[in-house]
C-alpha cells in the first residue's frame, strides 16, 4: 500500500492506494465517502474543512496519472480553495503510520516536542501528527 500524507489547516489528510488500484482518503483518521462514479473514473475527492480561524475551506485530492513508459510513479495533488498546495509521491520506506517518512524507522512512543518527533535512526524531524507518533497517548494535537 502507498501512503501520501499532508497536514492542511490542522487536519491530517491521508491518501492511500492499494495494490490493485483501490484508493481511499482519510481526514484525521476517518474515511471520506466518495461516489462510486468518481471512484470508477478515478476522479478527485472533494472535502470541506474548517481552518484554524473557523473559515470553511475546500480541499481537493487528485491522483495524477503517471506516464508508465517513463518509469514515473503515481502522485497525489492536494489543492486548497483551487490553489495547488502540494504534489506528493508515495512515502518511501513507509509501511504504515508510526514510522519515520525518511528512513522507515519506528517513531511510536518517542517524545513529541513542539508538535514534532525526532527520528533516532536518521535524525530528521517530522510532524508528529503526520507520522502518528504519540497520538495513542493523546499528544501531538490529538483530540
Amino acid at each position: 500500500m502507498k501512503f501520501y500524507r499532508i497536514d492542511i489547516h490542522g487536519h491530517l489528510i491521508e491518501a492511500r492506494e492499494g495494490e490493485y488500484g483501490r484508493r481511499e482518503v482519510l481526514v484525521d483518521g476517518r474515511p471520506v465517502p466518495w461516489s462510486w462514479w468518481s471512484r470508477f473514473l478515478n476522479r478527485s475527492v472533494h472535502i470541506d474543512l474548517t481552518d484554524e480561524q473557523g473559515r470553511s475551506r475546500h480541499v481537493e485530492v487528485l491522483w495524477v496519472a503517471p506516464t508508465k513508459f517513463l518509469g514515473l510513479t503515481s502522485r497525489v495533488r492536494f489543492s486548497v480553495d483551487g490553489v495547488e498546495r502540494a504534489v506528493l509521491e508515495a512515502e518511501r520506506g513507509q509501511k504504515g503510520p508510526g514510522v519515520c517518512p525518511a528512513c522507515g524507522y519506528s517513531v511510536r512512543g518517542l517524545p513529541v516536542e513542539n508538535g514534532e518527533v525526532r527520528c533516532p535512526e536518521c535524525g530528521k524531524h517530522a510532524s508528529a501528527k503526520l507520522v502518528g507518533a504519540g497520538l495513542e497517548r493523546g499528544e501531538g494535537g490529538a483530540p
